[in-house]
């Protein structure tokens, strides 16, 4: 459980949406902080509070439903490889 707090925050997003999904450590270390961000406008379209235990199945929903992993320099992880 501890790993997967070393991992936060994570953004994805989708190609064609302008939609931005971040995870984040809440307050409360037992849980994350799940939100959906129109780009455009910066407004949340979507939030939830999840526990950490659930944040393996949501990132692995996310990914199946088109989701692509960002990395801090707003690169998918296959521009990155691509890049190089």
């Amino acid at each position: 459980m501890t790993e997967d707090i070393n991992i936060l925050p994570l953004t994805y997003r989708k190609v064609n949406t302008g939609l931005e999904l971040t995870f984040s450590q809440a307050d409360d270390g037992h849980f994350v902080d799940v939100s959906i961000i129109r780009l455009k406008s910066g407004q949340a379209v979507r939030s939830h509070y999840i526990l950490l235990a659930d944040l393996p199945q949501w990132i692995r929903m996310h990914e199946a439903d088109g989701w692509v992993r960002y990395n801090l320099n707003r690169k998918t992880e296959s521009e990155q490889v691509d890049n190089q």
